[in-house]
């Protein structure tokens, strides 16, 4: 079996459009993470630093629940609804984000969106499609 060659990948197949699709998705999921933990921190009345740590890896969904169980605690249940709705909603949004089609590799291939695709995907779609169109 012949070794595997970083150099044998081709990085030049996603389109200027679907790069900057994808660093605004990838930005505005950590922007979304970071709001959570803020949001954390100032509820919890901490310093953001020791939240940091506090929270370690703690996915958005554990943000949220964290969130929704104290404002429970205190008697927001108006609150804490809204965080449970939103909590869904985020799971929904997560789902789409991790889902992928099978032909990953094929990604350059994609001719057009497809609902089926997560949105990742179908930025990449869009954007190779968009480069095509305008040529």
């Amino acid at each position: 079996m012949d070794q595997f060659d970083l150099n044998d990948l081709n990085r030049d197949f996603l389109s200027a459009d679907a790069r900057e699709a994808m660093l605004e998705l990838i930005l505005a999921w950590a922007y979304l993470d970071g709001a959570l933990a803020l949001w954390v921190a100032a509820k919890f009345d901490i310093p953001a630093d020791k939240c940091a740590v506090l929270l370690g890896r703690t996915d958005g969904k554990g943000k949220l629940r964290k969130l929704q169980t104290l404002y429970d605690l205190q008697g927001h249940k108006d609150v804490a609804a809204e965080i449970r709705k939103s909590g869904k909603i985020y799971d929904e949004q997560v789902a789409r984000r991790n889902t992928s089609p099978t032909p990953v590799a094929g990604a350059a291939f994609i001719q057009t969106p497809n609902e089926s695709y997560s949105p990742l995907m179908r930025f990449i779609a869009w954007g190779n499609w968009r480069s095509r169109s305008s040529r």
